[in-house]
């Protein structure tokens, strides 16, 4: 798998905010993946994966997380008060190794609801006009370059429209722009239906 393609779809992991520090009413929030939507977008990425966790310290915990993909191994370490939080952490800090991009903010805290996140985006990393393909070596057919412009601009259109991480998210699932017209269809077709978001 091209590399461009596997960060498109590891950069769409980062779905949430993880507390990486708190300093009294502020905390660090850094954005990290959801795990329990880890697996269905690792498994969009068509190479063997596996991820492992070791805890090497509690309270505050310091966790180490493994990722490999296809050939490639990263490990990422993270520390964090809450043993959830430092998981989270760990695999940011080892997407990061993949070319994935992290955003962090300081944000309102409270000890009792947490971080105030309700105002924050994660906004897509990638250049507008980066998006994976399929297979980079297949001939150029008319209707699938044709099908390609039609979900360039529908992506185009639901970034504009602040929808641009989750038509990632759609694109990066179907590893792409599709393999067939008709897959490029349905693509095209899941797409339409963020448009009633707008």
């Amino acid at each position: 798998m091209p590399n461009e393609q596997r960060r498109h779809v590891l950069q769409a992991a980062l779905s949430d905010w993880a507390v990486a520090e708190v300093r009294g009413e502020q905390a660090r929030v850094v954005s990290a993946p959801l795990l329990d939507q880890l697996a269905p977008l690792l498994s969009n990425l068509k190479e063997p994966w596996s991820l492992g966790w070791a805890c090497d310290a509690q309270r505050p915990y310091l966790v180490r997380a493994r990722l490999q993909v296809g050939s490639e191994s990263r490990e990422g370490l993270a520390e964090a008060p809450d043993l959830e939080e430092a998981r989270r952490l760990a695999l940011a800090d080892a997407l990061q190794f993949f070319g994935v991009t992290l955003q962090e903010h300081w944000v309102d805290y409270d000890p009792e609801d947490g971080p105030n996140t309700t105002e924050l985006v994660i906004t897509e990393a990638l250049p507008a006009t980066t998006l994976p393909v399929a297979d980079t070596t297949a001939t150029t057919d008319p209707q699938m370059e044709k099908a390609r412009d039609h979900i360039d601009r529908l992506v185009e259109t639901l970034r504009d429209a602040g929808l641009g991480k989750k038509a990632a998210v759609v694109v990066a699932r179907h590893g792409g722009y599709g393999n067939s017209v008709e897959e490029s269809r349905a693509i095209y077709k899941e797409l339409q239906s963020l448009q009633k978001e707008i």
